[in-house]
């Protein structure tokens, strides 16, 4: 069941946003919210898998609302609601999976939510193969072989993918996606934007409420965790006491 949060200072959007949702399957109204700091306690004790949020309020921005819940949980869904596109790039920098604008498109809305849906149930679960393989990554003028045993982590940042290693980073052209299910193995996916080599994890360490930074071995290069995913990275870590 998916829990989703919708936060906008206009009760009749809250209210159709109600409305429209109570048609989908495997969702859940954890909570409706019309300022800033409500949305913010609302989302920090309910811990909702999606929110839906508008762009203005009377007491402050859902942008930088928004850049504050992304770093409270970096695994969160944002879907914006807005009056003009003005925000649009800034939003999609966020990596909010859709941005709507009004007056609300039911059919949009839905479609919206069962991509969510959907590409939670596609991804990929964790299932530790011990292999190694060779990674050919082209630059201008060479291609370059890396060992997947030898990468600490894959982050997505800016709408670019680097490959982390201990004494360099690499700028790729592929997705995390396509990344995840070739690597399989010991990357296990951190947050929707990084996959970590569960072999390299020296140490996790308390971050925020809602995310943990990770150590690698011999390296100072850290990644994050959400805490939506931290249960299941300690399962597979056989971590004990």
């Amino acid at each position: 069941m998916l829990k989703i949060l919708l936060a906008s200072d206009k009760p009749r959007i809250l209210a159709l946003l109600e409305n429209i949702l109570s048609t989908i399957n495997k969702t859940t109204i954890v909570g409706k919210t019309q300022t800033i700091d409500e949305t913010q306690k609302c989302f920090v004790e309910t811990e909702p898998d999606i929110i839906i949020l508008d762009i203005q309020f009377p007491d402050g921005s859902g942008m930088d609302l928004a850049k504050k819940l992304v770093m409270l949980d970096l695994g969160i869904n944002i879907v914006f609601i807005a009056t003009h596109p003005r925000f649009t790039m800034e939003a999609f920098e966020l990596y909010s999976y859709d941005y709507i604008l009004m007056p609300i498109d039911e059919s949009r809305v839905k479609r919206t939510i069962m991509q969510i849906i959907k590409k939670r149930k596609l991804q990929p679960h964790f299932t530790p193969i011990d292999r190694n393989i060779k990674l050919g990554i082209r630059t201008d003028n060479e291609i370059v072989l890396i060992n997947s045993e030898d990468i600490l982590f894959i982050e997505r940042t800016d709408k670019k993918v680097y490959i982390h290693t201990v004494d360099d980073t690499v700028k790729i052209k592929e997705t995390l996606y396509n990344l995840e299910s070739k690597l399989q193995g010991h990357f296990f996916r951190s947050h929707k934007a990084c996959l970590v080599n569960i072999n390299k994890i020296e140490k996790i360490k308390f971050w925020s409420n809602n995310a943990y930074q990770i150590k690698f071995k011999k390296s100072d290069k850290e990644a994050f965790l959400s805490r939506r995913r931290y249960s299941e990275l300690l399962g597979q870590l056989n971590v004990l006491g």
